[in-house]
């Protein structure tokens, strides 16, 4: 005679609360909106609204504004950009700590526009209370102009644009031979003539698929973040960093 496995009684039980755990969470997250994030019980802007207008190609659907929100507008070269943001109210309380920098990386001053929603952002949650200093690390130089719209931002917060490195043409030539050659064939260079850069593709024999973490560019700042920001000037200053991506 077979004999069918019986669920204990603590283990019937067990499976019953935890399926009511999935299904109210399930009504729960039907339910969530926006508008709960954004509104108060009375349907005015809570002091967590914020919004970010990016005038560039491409429109993009504003979300709702705080009313008594502060515009500030940028224009630079090749785009305008318009940001939005309401301050943390004074019920919010945040402990100050010395020598403490907000740090992140980017490639290049194409840049500019995600740092500025970052910064926004980030400026208007936190930062306008402790303004501590920001240091942004970039790859390849950046104009002063776009510095400065940086700089205006997150004012009074000093900010500091810093290369991370030497060029890269600096760091090739101090490679042994074997070393630069072997960088130059995992990146597809081919001819003696051709210029590596950070946007070359880079990657394992064999490895056909290509994404942007394949780039030389991606690989130099896992590179930078796991050794060499510990050691760079910038930083000789503080005793902690507080690191963002900076999307």
């Amino acid at each position: 005679m077979n004999h069918r496995p019986q669920l204990s009684r603590k283990a019937t039980i067990l499976f019953s609360v935890l399926a009511c755990v999935v299904a109210m969470n399930l009504i729960l997250s039907n339910s969530y909106t926006r508008k709960d994030i954004f509104l108060n019980n009375d349907g005015s802007p809570n002091d967590h609204t914020i919004h970010i207008d990016v005038i560039a190609d491409k429109e993009e659907e504003p979300m709702h504004l705080h009313p008594a929100a502060e515009t500030t507008e940028f224009s630079m070269s090749d785009h305008n950009v318009t940001l939005t943001a309401s301050s943390t109210n004074a019920t919010t309380t945040f402990k100050h700590y010395d020598g403490v920098v907000i740090v992140t990386k980017v490639l290049w001053q194409k840049d500019v526009k995600i740092l500025l929603r970052h910064l926004c952002m980030l400026s208007h949650a936190y930062n306008d209370r402790m303004h501590y200093d920001i240091v942004v690390f970039t790859t390849l130089p950046w104009d002063q102009n776009n510095i400065k719209t940086l700089q205006d931002m997150v004012s009074p917060a000093k900010l500091t644009v810093a290369l991370e490195s030497p060029p890269l043409e600096e760091q090739m030539a101090a490679m042994p031979d074997e070393e630069r050659e072997f960088l130059r064939t995992r990146c597809g260079l081919k001819l003696p003539n051709e210029t590596l850069s950070y946007t070359n593709w880079c990657t394992e024999p064999g490895y056909k698929t290509k994404t942007t973490y394949s780039s030389l560019g991606y690989s130099w700042q896992a590179e930078f973040r796991a050794y060499h920001i510990w050691t760079h000037e910038a930083l000789k200053d503080y005793k902690y960093m507080m690191w963002f991506d900076s999307e």
